[in-house]
């Protein structure tokens, strides 16, 4: 009996599944081929309903009260004459696209009677939209109609051959079974006017960034970086697509970047190895606000991530004048040795137990423990020469003394600054007495760093073995559940703690914020993952209503808003 259940399940579900593909394929059918940006609901009726739920799960009336009439405002208000608005199939798909040279987007929509919409019809729509003050054209093809401003647009919409389906398919499918939001862009088409925006918003950052005088300088170098960066990654994109869901459960984004093969970013992720084990091993289950982790090797000899960034912020075009001689070369050869051995490092951040400050602990994972504890010393003491350096000759000093810890010995590094206002926020943010421990694990590198005494009370804990573990946290392992398995790249977040965690370190750091009784609930994490795929860069990120719940309600205690009883 089983093999026939299956068939006939097969056989309910596969009509469902095509009609569903369908509905979207007739709209992108109808659509100009070499549309470089498209943004498209599978079907318009699934899409509010998902809005409706997820607004009442997390009980925003806004959100709840929304319908497909409020949908279709949007068209009534742009002078959509209203006796043809209940002609637009809502149950169908609905789709925005847009070409590198159009005057604006062309939108495909579903009509539920063809015959009504003739030559007079249309006219009477494109007056209409006309006088309202939108230079539109009004067309209908195979059942859709064609709403656009560019008339090569409408053209090219009119005469499509259906290729658009097949490059939107390939670069969503696979992201999410059954989205109710997809958007895709076909990167090179935009690369000069990316590029144009990049150059835009450097100069003017650069501008404002001098006029702030020399303690700018170490900001404008890493913005350089970042630019520079980013460049590259815009250049060496192909497609980027994204598929989302909302619903009752909360909100659901998976998204996917390809890249050039034969670029640097294509190389790289081809490198990329992955490695066993969670990401959250050794994550002490204590208040976490965040959890993050991050794990994969690459082939002997080839030039790890952190370290190409680390080489770049050294190599900066003055650097070398500003540093002791030979100090340079020093700082390459201890990253590299300390990346080199490193495969991927965590962290859990929380408030301390004495409720003063952040409080942040973790593991930087490694088989050889020894060597890169001692590496990790040499390239502190040069590191704090360079944070100088970096800080526009901010003086950040650091001092390492040796303390034992149950029976194990820990390094211990004292940070400070000359500057009052950056050791001021130092503390806000740490605690009194900022310290950094670090102690050899069976995993690697245990690492501390908050207000001395609750980083003590973390490697004490963590080093004696019998402090709960992140990673049987339920609502942890819900979360990891959530995602696909074995990310490179993992962070979930506890949404009120995080909430109360940084306004409790704004206060902390002079910020005139009232103090509140944040609700207690038994509130979901957040979960984001990425995934280093051989031909793709990959995303995940699952926000449950339950957290957003709990942070509308603490949004409306800080207004003043009080709760219905």
């Amino acid at each position: 009996m089983k093999p026939m259940l299956s068939l006939i399940a097969f056989g309910v579900a596969l009509p469902i599944a095509v009609l569903a593909d369908s509905a979207l394929e007739r709209v992108l059918k109808n659509a100009p081929d070499d549309a470089a940006i498209v943004f498209a609901l599978p079907s318009i009726d699934r899409f509010v309903e998902g809005v409706v739920a997820f607004g009442k799960a997390i009980g925003v009336d806004e959100l709840s009260d929304f319908d497909v009439d409020q949908f279709l405002e949007a068209f009534d208000d742009a002078g959509f004459p209203a006796e043809f608005l209940d002609q637009i199939d809502t149950a169908a798909a609905f789709a925005l696209t847009l070409r590198p040279d159009s005057d604006g987007p062309l939108c495909v929509l579903v009509v539920t009677d063809p015959k009504v919409f003739d030559a007079a019809a249309l006219e009477t729509i494109q007056s209409s939209l006309r006088e309202a003050g939108q230079p539109t054209l009004v067309r209908l093809r195979n059942g859709c109609l064609i709403i656009g401003d560019d008339e090569s647009d409408v053209a090219a919409a009119l005469e499509a051959k259906g290729e658009l389906v097949e490059r939107f398919g390939a670069a969503t499918r696979g992201l999410l079974d059954e989205p109710r939001v997809l958007f895709y862009v076909n990167v090179p088409e935009w690369n000069e006017v990316i590029g144009e925006g990049l150059q835009f918003a450097e100069s003017m950052l650069q501008m404002g960034m001098q006029m702030a005088g020399p303690q700018a300088e170490a900001g404008l170098k890493f913005w350089k970086m970042t630019f520079a960066a980013t460049r590259m990654a815009v250049q060496e994109s192909r497609t980027y697509a994204v598929a989302g869901v909302i619903d009752a459960d909360g909100l659901r984004v998976h998204d996917r970047a390809t890249f050039d093969p034969d670029g640097a970013i294509g190389a790289y992720l081809k490198s990329v190895r992955k490695t066993k084990g969670n990401l959250l091993r050794g994550l002490p289950d204590d208040n976490t606000a965040i959890a993050f982790g991050c794990e994969w090797s690459v082939p002997e000899g080839t030039e790890t991530l952190s370290e190409k960034i680390f080489k770049r912020m050294l190599e900066l075009s003055d650097m070398q004048d500003k540093l002791e001689p030979g100090e340079l070369a020093s700082a390459l050869k201890l990253a590299a040795s300390v990346y080199r051995r490193l495969t991927g490092y965590n962290a859990a951040v929380s408030v301390g137990p004495d409720s003063k400050g952040m409080l942040i602990s973790g593991m930087y994972f490694s088989s050889d423990a020894k060597a890169v504890m001692k590496d990790m010393g040499g390239l502190f003491e040069c590191s704090s020469r360079c944070m100088s350096v970096f800080a526009a000759d901010v003086a950040m000093n650091l001092q390492r003394t040796r303390e034992t810890i149950g029976a194990v010995q820990a390094d211990v590094y004292q940070f400070d600054s000359d500057d009052e206002t950056l050791q001021e926020m130092m503390e806000g943010l740490y605690g009194e007495s900022p310290r950094f421990f670090v102690a050899p694990h069976k995993e690697g590198l245990l690492h501390a760093i908050g207000s001395a005494s609750n980083a003590r009370l973390r490697m004490g804990a963590a080093l004696s073995g019998n402090a709960p573990e992140l990673t049987t946290n339920r609502h942890i392992v819900a979360a990891v559940k959530a995602l696909s398995p074995d990310p490179q790249i993992a962070c979930f977040v506890d949404l009120p703690n995080l909430m109360e965690l940084l306004m409790g370190a704004a206060r902390a750091s002079g910020v005139p914020i009232p103090s509140i009784k944040f609700p207690k609930t038994d509130s979901a994490y957040a979960a984001f993952g990425v995934y280093l795929k051989p031909d793709s860069l990959r995303a995940e990120l699952f926000i449950p209503a339950s957290a957003v719940k709990t942070a509308v309600k603490t949004v409306k205690m800080l207004s003043g808003h009080k709760e219905p009883s």
